[in-house]
């Protein structure tokens, strides 16, 4: 099952791809997060 996370966890996963150098889709593997939620979160916040 999927780890529910809040939208401050969101913000700050945001905030750590901002200041990575990885792309969208080499952050979502590393973090485990799906390359489709991390979008829709993204727009979503």
């Amino acid at each position: 099952m999927a780890k529910r996370r809040t939208n401050l966890e969101w913000q700050s996963l945001f905030e750590q791809y901002e200041s990575s150098s990885v792309t969208q889709r080499a952050f979502c593997e590393e973090h485990g997060l799906s390359l489709s939620t991390f979008f829709a979160k993204r727009r979503q916040l």
